[in-house]
C-alpha cells in the first residue's frame, strides 16, 4: 500500500512539474540540434486612436535601455524597431543572465502588435565578466533557464504598454 501511495504522489508530481514547463501561446521557437531555441515572443494590445508614433517613441525611451547604446534601429511611419537588454533573476552563485533583444512596434488602426525576436543571453557574474562576447539563443528545454527568463522579457511590452495607454 505504501508503494502505490509513494507511486501516486510521485506521478502527480511529475505531472504538475510538466505543467509549469509550458512556453506560453505567444512564444514561437526554432529548431536546436537537441530541442528548440526561443525564436520570438508575440504580442497584441488595444490601441487608443489618439495614440501617435511619438507616444511610442517616448515609451521605448523611458523603458528600454541598451548599455549605454542608441535603442533606435529603425523608425517608419506605423513601425519602431528598438534593441535593448535587460538583466535577469539572479541564478546559481550570483551569475545572472543579460538578455538582448530586439522589440517591433507596429501600430495598427485598433491595435498596438510588439514582437520581441532576436532574443539571446549571455551570463554576467559578480566578477565582472563582460557578457557582451557571449550571447547565445535560448533554449526552451528543461533547466536551460527559459522559465525564469519569460517573465521578466514579458514584462517589457507590458511596461510599454501601461505607459502608452496613459500617454
Amino acid at each position: 500500500m505504501k508503494k502505490i501511495i509513494a507511486m501516486g504522489c510521485l506521478t502527480l508530481l511529475a505531472f504538475s512539474a510538466n505543467a509549469n514547463d509550458k512556453l506560453p501561446s505567444h512564444a514561437t521557437t526554432e529548431p536546436a540540434k537537441h530541442g528548440e531555441y526561443l525564436k520570438s515572443l508575440e504580442y497584441s494590445f488595444s490601441r487608443d486612436n489618439t495614440t501617435t508614433k511619438d507616444d511610442v517613441l517616448i515609451c521605448l525611451a523611458d523603458h528600454i535601455q541598451n548599455n549605454g547604446q542608441p535603442i533606435i534601429k529603425l523608425d517608419t511611419d506605423k513601425t519602431v524597431i528598438a534593441m535593448g537588454s535587460v538583466r535577469g533573476p539572479a541564478g546559481f552563485l550570483g551569475v545572472v543572465p543579460v538578455i538582448r533583444y530586439d522589440l517591433k512596434v507596429s501600430m495598427r488602426d485598433d491595435k498596438i502588435d510588439m514582437s520581441l525576436y532576436n532574443i539571446v543571453r549571455a551570463m554576467d557574474d559578480e566578477f565582472g565578466n563582460d557578457p557582451e562576447t557571449k550571447y547565445s539563443k535560448i533554449g526552451t528545454w528543461k533547466n536551460s533557464g527559459i522559465y525564469k527568463i519569460i517573465p521578466v522579457i514579458d514584462a517589457i511590452p507590458n511596461k510599454i504598454n501601461q505607459c502608452i495607454a496613459s500617454a
